[in-house]
This record gives structure tokens, sequence and C-alpha cells, in this order.
């Protein structure tokens, strides 16, 4: 959204239609309250003027919701290059302390949803760069699990195009990945894949799991 404020100079002139001052008068009214606002001076300043900027706000109310299943009704719209696994709500609410790691966990899926798959793009061939990158840009351990496959294979769900018609389809997929929030040794860890092309024509990071580990 973008905002352009404009001075109107015919706004100020004399002409035939403002014959007396009562005109003039109530124009000047007007425009003392339009000042009064203060949008062009800072008076709003929780205000946005651009889509990252309002994407940021919106992960700012996200981090102070307290509530696990308000929490995850409201990620759902601040993390849209991003695709939750089905059922993920069921793991999230055995979130020890959840009220106080939400701001941890918020900027963990930010990262996730804003870099997982560019970094993928780049690094497809070398993940342990891709997974090194996340660790840097979250301050966080971000590393893999090939030995516990079985246990990280989660569901998502997607619409396939068939001949103009969109059908509902599922998938599991192992979402190895995962960061380790907090600190090395914490058990709150978000589990994910980088993308798939079947889901999303592989344009949104998959996050399998918000939790503790499943095994």
């Amino acid at each position: 959204m973008q905002v352009i404020n404009a001075l109107i100079e015919q706004s100020f002139e004399y002409t035939a239609k403002k014959k007396n001052l009562a005109v003039r008068r109530d124009e000047i009214g007007d425009l003392m309250e339009v000042i009064a606002i203060n949008i062009s001076l800072g008076g709003f300043p929780a205000s946005v003027s651009t889509v990252k900027e309002y994407v940021q706000e919106r992960r700012e109310i996200l981090s102070s919701i307290k509530k696990v299943m308000d929490y995850e009704a409201f990620m759902q719209s601040c993390f849209i290059n991003s695709r939750f696994a089905k059922g993920i709500l069921s793991e999230m609410k055995h979130i020890s302390n959840f009220s106080e790691n939400t701001k941890e966990i918020t900027k963990a899926l930010g990262v996730l949803n804003d870099y997982a798959v560019k970094l993928y793009q780049q690094y497809s061939n070398r993940l342990e760069e891709a997974m090194r990158i996340l660790s840097v840009k979250l301050q966080r351990e971000c590393a893999p699990d090939p030995k516990h496959a079985e246990e990280l294979m989660f569901t998502f769900t997607y619409s396939e195009n068939i001949e103009g018609d969109q059908v509902p389809r599922t998938k599991d997929v192992e979402c190895s990945p995962h960061l380790k929030l907090l600190h090395s040794g914490s058990n709150l860890r978000i589990y994910f894949y980088w993308c798939d092309d079947a889901i999303e024509d592989g344009k949104k990071v998959l996050v399998g799991r918000i939790g503790r580990h499943p095994y």
C-alpha cells in the first residue's frame, strides 16, 4: 500500500465560486482538520506504507499472542510463503511456557518464510551451506536429522489442477532439517523441508512441526 500526499494549489485560489469569506473560512477549517491528524508528521507511528512494513507489524502482533490456538490461527496469514502441515496445532499445544516463547517462534518462522526457498534454489547441491546461512541469520542451530526419517514424515494438503478443476490432494513429506530454538540443547524445535514441486509449485517452505522432537 502506498500513500501519496499532494497539495492542490487550486484549493487556495479566489474564484467566482468563492465570493465571500465564509467559503474561505470553511475551507481553512477543513484544512486545519487535516493538519491536526499529523499523518505526514508521524502522528501514527504504527502506520505502514510498504508491504514489508505491513508484514513486520503483523508479526509483531503475532509475537504478543499468548494463547496457542489464537497464535496458530493468526500465523497462517503472517507467513504467506509457508505451508504448514496438517494438524500442526496438535503438537504446538504441548509447548512448555508457550506464551514466553512466541517471539522466538515467530522470529524463526519469519526467517524460514523469507529465506528457505531462495536458499534451496541457490544451494540445492550443498544444503549444508543453506543450513549454515539459516543458522547465521537466526543465531540458532540448524541441522538435519536423517536417523529418524520415519518419525519425521508430515502430511501436507494442496490442490492439483486437473482439466480445469482444483482437486484436493495430500502428500507426506520428510521434514528432517530443523531449527533448535532458544539454545542447542532445547527441545523446542521447528522441523521443515525447503520446498516440494507438487505443493504450491515448489514456491513455499514446508513447516512440518513446531514443538518437541517426535521420537
